[in-house]
């Protein structure tokens, strides 16, 4: 009897162990699969999230470059009519009517004039062709963005958007507008992604403008700070950064790691992007965890 009671305890414990066993196993193989499932599934909610405020971005900005181009055409027909540029102030005055958002009109020849719509005085010695503006116009032969600059005649900071104007295949000069940065720097601020992230900002020249820490902001005489002198990892975020929408783990300027969600706008060479804790996205998963220990 001794011997028989001793073979079932033995079975039994044996048994228990091996399902013991397979439970655990079983409950391991299922919180590994729904913990990469449910990252996946919020690594490209956030990621498509951006996506949507970028295209944004990018519809705006591809919007002001065909006008920009429509308006160098329409200037090149004019240079035609009127190698005088008499009427390259109406001219410059109609465009202002035609578009809301610009802050400033104008058409730029070789001979270094310069035809404005406002009519604003600029120095004796301003020479146009330059600008920065007027020769990636010039150079890259289309509709360009600019980074952010001082204007000359406000001193606010503003942004161009230039295009060339050509006379029989030539280019004689450049037609430019200028607007706002608070037009772009607004979108992007607008954007919530997650509770306790930030939406940052940057230019064509890796500076910053939108970030949650105002020490990186644009200054209001027009001094920006670049990822290259900001505490983090922003530098090696913006090197490794391509087409497509990055979410990696990087050092924030506060020395914490953090989530880095960043897309290229195609037009303007800018990058606009979002970071977020890592408890953002991982505090749903660290839920899951508790639970599936307690499985």
């Amino acid at each position: 009897m001794k011997k028989k009671m001793g073979l079932k305890k033995a079975i039994l414990m044996t048994v228990s162990a091996a399902t013991s066993f397979m439970l655990i196993c079983v409950t391991v193989i299922g919180f590994l699969v729904s913990y990469f499932d449910i990252k996946e599934s919020l690594t490209s909610e956030t990621k498509q999230e951006l996506l949507v405020n970028a295209e944004k971005m990018n519809a705006w900005l591809d919007a002001q470059c065909v006008f920009a181009a429509d308006q160098g055409n329409a200037a090149g027909t004019l240079y035609a009519l009127d190698p005088d540029h008499s009427g390259d102030v109406d001219f410059a005055k109609t465009v202002m009517s035609m578009n809301s958002a610009l802050l400033e009109a104008y058409t730029s020849y070789e001979d270094k004039s310069i035809y404005m719509a406002s009519g604003a005085e600029l120095p004796d010695d301003f020479d146009p062709t330059t600008r920065g503006w007027y020769q990636s116009a010039k150079a890259e032969d289309k509709a360009i963005c600019t980074s952010p600059f001082v204007d000359a005649s406000t001193g606010g900071i503003i942004f161009t958007v230039a295009a060339p104007i050509k006379y029989n295949g030539e280019t004689v000069g450049v037609f430019g507008c200028d607007f706002k940065l608070d037009v772009l720097t607004d979108l992007a601020s607008g954007m919530e992604l997650s509770e306790n992230g930030y939406p940052v900002l940057l230019d064509g020249d890796g500076n910053f403008l939108v970030h949650s820490n105002t020490d990186y902001m644009p200054t209001k005489d027009g001094t920006l700070t670049s990822v290259d002198d900001a505490e983090g990892e922003y530098s090696n975020m913006l090197s490794s950064l391509e087409d497509e929408v990055s979410l990696e783990s990087y050092k924030d300027y506060d020395g914490k790691d953090k989530y880095f969600v960043f897309k290229k706008l195609d037009n303007a060479g800018w990058s606009v992007g979002y970071i977020m804790p890592k408890s953002d996205i991982d505090g749903t998963l660290n839920t899951l965890g508790v639970i599936y220990l307690i499985l």
